[in-house]
């Protein structure tokens, strides 16, 4: 009976991480439509079709575009650097 209680227990949070991470999808305003427009310019226009016309997209996209956009400012950093 334990154990049974403990798989629900570990369904359950593995049910919320993927549904806040992979399916829940926040408007464009959660993450501050002046930023989100911001990014859009630098990505590509699937991107920019996808989410605009979706309204929205899921904290794990907006963390992936973060990270892609990090890294082409550090590589432009050290290109002006060196």
């Amino acid at each position: 009976m334990e154990i049974l209680i403990a798989l629900i227990i570990v369904a359950v949070a593995v049910a919320y991480y993927v549904w806040d991470s992979y399916l829940r999808i926040f408007p464009l305003s959660y993450f501050g439509i002046e930023n989100v427009q911001r990014i859009a310019k630098w990505e590509s226009p699937e991107w920019r079709e996808r989410v605009f016309s979706r309204g929205g997209m899921t904290s794990r996209d907006w963390i992936r575009v973060n990270k892609r956009q990090l890294k082409a400012i550090d590589a432009e950093l050290r290109r002006r650097n060196l």
